[in-house]
């Protein structure tokens, strides 16, 4: 029973012994692993550039954005006189946003309520090389009071 024991141990310490040596065969034959930075030779792109310019911008429904902004925030007595938002912001690659400004309209109000329908929707992100990316996307949002609606224009 001993010698069974033994020869079961040696020969399944052989093949793991094994095992090792092919795959450290392998990876000379492969060579070293390409060094870590921005980018790999396959086309990926670095992970936290942020894009201006991409292959395919965001992509979202735009009926569905705007139908998620609270338009009772918006005295329908004394309505805003302006109605053109300008909203820029980073989009993440795991459809988030980040860094999130406005950089035109002063209502208070309205600007709260775009903060919070773009921070809770998940956008669709761009892409580089067929791979999603970081990129810095414009949108202009003209309300209009009267129907509750609002268009919404990527720049």
């Amino acid at each position: 029973m001993k010698k069974i024991l033994f020869i079961c141990i040696l020969f399944y310490s052989f093949s793991l012994y094994a095992q090792n040596i092919n795959d450290v065969i392998a990876h000379k034959e492969m060579g070293p692993p390409p060094p870590p930075g921005p980018g790999d030779v396959n086309g990926q792109p670095a992970k936290d550039k942020i894009f201006y310019e991409v292959d395919k911008k965001i992509t979202f429904d735009t009926k569905n954005l705007s139908d998620s902004f609270d338009h009772s925030i918006i005295d329908q007595k004394h309505k805003p006189t302006e109605n053109t938002f300008i909203v820029s912001f980073v989009s993440e690659v795991h459809k988030d946003i980040s860094d999130l400004k406005i950089e035109t309209g002063k209502n208070q109000e309205i600007i709260t309520g775009l903060k919070r329908m773009l921070l809770h929707y998940r956008f669709y992100p761009a892409t580089v090389n067929g791979w999603f990316v970081r990129s810095y996307c414009k949108l202009k949002f003209i309300f209009d009071y009267d129907n509750n609606s609002i268009k919404i224009i990527v720049l």
